[in-house]
């Protein structure tokens, strides 16, 4: 085959020279072929993997915490409004009212007649469970397919450009799934989300499609965005994890995070371990303070009333002891010298009072002494000299 302006070919044998123009778009038409071979592949995969969001839903990207707003169309007409989840089911309706306004916890649905009329739906404080897909408009649940679709996928961490080559931080607890969106500056054929330094056994979920999940691991393409998830987290996913292109590891086509995963059980008080004694004796050791325990008003109130009633007691004793004491001391004179009180105590039988008629004292001779006298009177003669 000839490379100049034109090539050969065998029909029926005999050669016959082909242009080149004509080979190059044939070659074009399979390319070109291929990529729509492949591009319907990838739809036919999503369906399969799960999405039911219809080709026009559109996909609302939330951080945990946040408030969402949708605007809803209906084809139908009536007066019932609906809000609900996935199915639409009996258990996934979250508003169905014949009201404008109506609000139910975290979900809230207004109508509002202008324009043909508008529905407007939100959900406050968006949790990890809210991703989904909803539906919303007028009609029933028992007619889901008149509804608008929408889908919302709320994530941990945005993680695009302005973060540079720096990995961002992302912290979580145990038991909870993660999810990280991976902003690529380009779009590419094949995807990786791997774990520390990418190599083959470090690899969580490889697609060149637009999904794939490897147990607990899942990624997922949508517009240039790389969403990756982690299920059911355990303290050992905490690490540095990529997510970005396969095929390209610069720094534009390549995300980074690091996990650090905590325990979500409630901590024990530590166990106490016995210290040892000190060898040494403080110079001033201060005696240990007693606990003081609070004590209610009433209580107070109380201590104080029987402490008054214990003192007016005591003080009625003391006075009544005084009392009796005075009434039982004997009855006597009391007479004054030099400001001082004498009390001569009386007596029921008083001694025997002597008269003059009988004299006590009696004078009397030495020579002529009564011995059976009790006192005698001696007298000397003087000597004369």
């Amino acid at each position: 085959m000839e490379m100049g302006g034109a090539a050969s070919a065998v029909f029926g044998g005999g050669t016959r020279k082909v242009p080149a123009l004509s080979l190059k778009a044939a070659v074009n038409h399979q390319i070109l072929d291929m990529k729509t071979l492949h591009a319907l592949i990838c739809f036919f995969l999503s369906l399969q993997d799960g999405t039911t969001a219809g080709v026009n839903a559109q996909v609302y990207t939330r951080t945990k915490g946040e408030n969402i707003v949708s605007k809803c169309s209906s084809s139908s007409t009536g007066s019932s409004k609906i809000f609900c989840k996935e199915t639409c089911d009996r258990g996934n309706v979250l508003i169905e009212t014949t009201e404008n306004q109506a609000e139910r916890g975290r979900y809230s649905l207004r109508y509002e007649d202008r324009s043909g009329g508008s529905l407007l739906v939100s959900i406050k404080q968006l949790q990890m469970s809210d991703s989904g897909l909803y539906r919303c408009g007028l009609g029933s649940s028992s007619s889901p397919a008149s509804l608008m679709e929408f889908e919302i996928i709320v994530i941990d961490a945005l993680l695009n450009q302005h973060n540079g080559a720096s990995a961002v931080n992302v912290s979580a607890t145990s038991g909870e799934d993660l999810t990280v969106v991976c902003v690529l500056a380009s779009a590419g054929q094949g995807f990786v989300f791997c774990k520390n330094k990418c190599k083959d056994e470090d690899i969580l979920a490889r697609t060149s499609s637009v999904r794939d999940t490897r147990g607990r691991f899942s990624i997922r393409y949508l517009e240039q965005r790389l969403y990756v998830s982690i299920g059911q987290l355990k303290e050992s996913d905490s690490g540095l994890y990529t997510c970005g292109l396969d095929t390209d590891f610069s720094s534009a086509s390549q995300r980074q995070f690091r996990l650090v995963v905590t325990d979500a059980t409630p901590t024990s008080k530590p166990a106490r371990t016995l210290q040892p004694l000190a060898t040494t004796v403080p110079e001033n050791p201060k005696p240990p303070t007693p606990p003081q325990s609070e004590t209610p008003p009433g209580g107070i109130l109380l201590c104080v009333g029987l402490t008054l009633a214990v003192v007016v007691v005591l003080s009625s004793l003391a006075v009544l002891i005084v009392c009796i004491k005075r009434k039982t001391k004997p009855r006597g004179l009391t007479s004054r010298r030099d400001d001082t009180r004498v009390e001569v105590p009386v007596y029921e039988n008083p001694l025997p009072v002597f008269t003059c008629d009988e004299p006590i004292y009696q004078s009397l001779d030495p020579a002529t002494r009564d011995q059976n006298q009790i006192y005698s009177t001696l007298t000397a003669k003087q000597q004369h000299k």
